[in-house]
């Protein structure tokens, strides 16, 4: 009976987990290039710009995955 009751609670944890890594990466958003401090900014990239790991872009050309 404890053995079951064990695995019930493990299962029960890992869904949880699962839930809150989802919750945190719904909360993921854009950050423009108008968000960094003005001395920190690059240069020649246009204030509505996103930022992204692969360079900056236009925000209509950036979609979220929703993994």
């Amino acid at each position: 009976m404890s053995r079951w009751m064990l695995a019930v609670v493990s299962l029960a944890s890992m869904v949880g987990l699962a839930q809150a890594a989802d919750d945190t990466q719904a909360q993921a958003t854009l950050t423009t290039v108008s968000s960094i401090a003005p001395d920190l900014r690059p240069q020649n990239v246009p204030l509505d710009y996103v930022i992204t790991p692969n360079g900056y872009f236009e925000c209509g050309l950036v979609s979220q995955d929703a993994r």
